[in-house]
């Protein structure tokens, strides 16, 4: 197995999450009165704010405590994992070119 990517990662879904006065919510979009789009905090707690207390365990309590806002990509993780699995029951390797920051990613959507 060969895998060769080059700024694969970028272009999937990621999900945004906020801290607020209840913690920790998921920033969601929402259509307001005039047909724009606005973003919006989640009122509950969303699968994907599950997600991330569940698995995301890489930030230490000290970086959080830096942050506002983060982002994660559930997707990448998935597909991180898979290529790991192939390689290590298949053999091969893989090459993946993805430029970013070293640390908790805060902003990184464009419009």
């Amino acid at each position: 197995t060969i895998i060769v990517a080059h700024e694969f990662f970028d272009a999937l879904p990621i999900h945004q999450f906020q801290k607020g006065s209840r913690g920790w919510c998921e920033k969601m979009v929402d259509l307001a009165g005039d047909s724009s789009f606005r973003f919006v905090l989640s009122p509950q707690p969303t699968a994907s704010l599950i997600f991330l207390s569940k698995r995301c365990q890489w930030a230490s309590a000290e970086e959080l405590e830096k942050v506002e806002q983060i982002e994660v990509c559930p997707k990448a993780m998935e597909i991180t994992e898979q290529i790991a699995d192939r390689i290590s029951s298949d053999g091969g390797g893989a090459l993946i070119i993805d430029y970013g920051k070293n640390g908790i990613v805060s902003d990184s959507l464009q419009v």
